[in-house]
């Protein structure tokens, strides 16, 4: 795989807790910080991948792509909470370990706003926002649109579509 086939490839992280799969920030037995070079989780990895030789703002459209293709879900909202959290400040530390400085304002709000699309509460047996019969929906970056996680279309949507 090129490096970015391997950074748009999907990922997901089913009951991902705190994310430790999409990123390993630290050592949870204890609570040391792990370097960026030495973390193995999934966006970890797409963050490794993207080359040394690239400028700045072409290292931010790469990282913004890998998250745009990074998901976990997760039932408890304090869980949901941490995992973005967790994914933010990754994003930031890799920034920083390349190009010692911080990101722009804009794009840690750009990516904030991705990963609170990309990390979502969801009962996985029954695909639905735990205790509701709400079908979970997630972002469909390709198209902008909002879709059913279980990709079954959402018949109210296409209904209020049909009509104007």
């Amino acid at each position: 795989d090129s490096y970015e086939e391997y950074i748009n490839r999907r990922v997901l992280e089913a009951t991902c807790g705190e994310a430790p799969f999409l990123t390993t920030r630290y050592d949870a037995s204890t609570g040391q910080q792990i370097p960026c070079g030495d973390r193995v989780g999934l966006l970890d990895r797409k963050l490794q991948r993207i080359p040394d030789g690239v400028d700045k703002s072409e290292w931010t459209a790469l990282a913004t792509r890998s998250l745009k293709a990074t998901y976990g879900y997760e039932w408890q909202e304090d869980s949901i909470f941490l995992a973005r959290k967790n994914l933010l400040l990754n994003t930031i530390e890799y920034h920083i370990d390349r190009f010692k400085e911080l990101p722009d304002q804009d794009d840690i709000k750009e990516w904030a706003t991705i990963i609170s699309y990309n990390i979502f509460r969801m009962d996985g047996v029954t695909l639905c926002i735990p205790e509701t019969n709400i079908k979970s929906k997630v972002m469909n970056w390709e198209t902008n649109e909002m879709e059913n996680f279980d990709g079954s279309k959402d018949i109210l949507n296409e209904i209020e579509q049909s009509l104007f």
